[in-house]
C-alpha cells in the first residue's frame, strides 16, 4: 500500500499539506489498487489512525471561502476540512450535533463560539460537494451541500475566531484531544480569501460535478 507524505498545493502559493508522522498519512493505494471514486484518484482518510494532513495557514482572518469534493464512508462523525487551530476558525464536517457525535448529518463549526448543526444527510455512497462561505467576521455566514442552501439550525450571525495557524484535511484533535478526524475520502479542496459571488461559486461547483461526476 502507499500512503500521502505531502499533497502539492496547485495555485502556486506552495501552501503544500503535509504529515511526516508514518502511521498518521492518509492512504492513496491499498495493496496495489488505487483509492478510486467516480474513476477519479482519491486520498483515504481513516478516523482510527488519526489520518490528517495539515498546510500552514492559508487565509487568517475573514472573509473566507471554504470548499471540498469528499465521500463520507462511515457515520462515525468527524471533521472533512477545519481552516484554523484548536481554539480559533470555521470547519466542514459530520455528526448529530457536532463533530464528536456519530451520525451523517452536516454539521459546520466556528471553533470555540458554536456549533452549526444542520438537518442535512450526507450520503455514504457517492461523492459530495460542500462549500462554507464567512463573508466577513459580522456577517451571516452560508453553507451549500451538492449546490443547494443548506438550513442552519444555529450560529450562522455568531462572529467566528480569526482562522489562525492552519489548515487540516481529514480531521484534527480538539483542544483536550478529541478524535475529530474522519473516515472519508477527499478528491479536491478549494479556498478563497473573499467572498465569491452567487455566480462564482455556481461556476466552481459546476465544473466540479461535471468533472467529478457528482449526481
Amino acid at each position: 500500500s502507499c500512503f500521502v507524505r505531502t499533497w502539492y498545493d496547485q495555485s502556486g502559493n506552495v501552501r503544500d499539506a503535509t504529515q511526516t508522522t508514518n502511521a498518521n498519512q492518509p492512504r492513496i493505494v491499498n495493496a496495489g489498487v488505487v483509492e478510486i471514486e467516480n474513476s477519479i484518484s482519491s486520498i483515504k482518510f481513516i478516523k482510527t489512525q488519526s489520518n490528517n494532513l495539515v498546510a500552514s495557514a492559508p487565509i487568517t482572518s475573514y472573509p473566507a471561502f471554504i470548499n471540498l469534493v469528499s465521500r463520507q464512508e462511515l457515520t462515525t462523525g468527524g471533521a472533512f476540512l477545519k481552516l484554523g487551530n484548536i481554539s480559533s476558525g470555521i470547519g466542514i464536517g459530520s455528526g448529530t450535533a457536532n463533530f464528536d457525535t456519530a451520525g451523517s448529518p452536516l454539521v459546520l463549526l466556528k471553533e470555540f463560539v458554536v456549533w452549526m448543526p444542520t438537518s442535512e444527510v450526507i450520503s455514504t455512497s457517492t461523492l459530495s460537494q460542500y462549500s462554507f462561505l464567512v463573508p466577513t467576521s459580522s456577517s451571516t455566514s452560508l453553507v451549500f451541500y451538492n449546490q443547494n442552501s443548506v438550513s442552519i439550525s444555529s450560529g450562522a450571525t455568531s462572529v467566528p475566531i480569526d482562522p489562525l495557524g492552519t489548515l487540516s484535511i481529514g480531521g484534527y484533535l480538539s483542544n483536550i484531544s478529541t478524535n475529530r478526524f474522519s473516515d472519508s475520502k477527499i478528491v479536491e479542496v478549494t479556498l478563497f480569501s473573499s467572498a465569491l459571488s452567487t455566480i462564482d461559486r455556481q461556476s466552481l461547483e459546476n465544473n466540479q460535478k461535471t468533472y467529478y461526476s457528482i449526481p
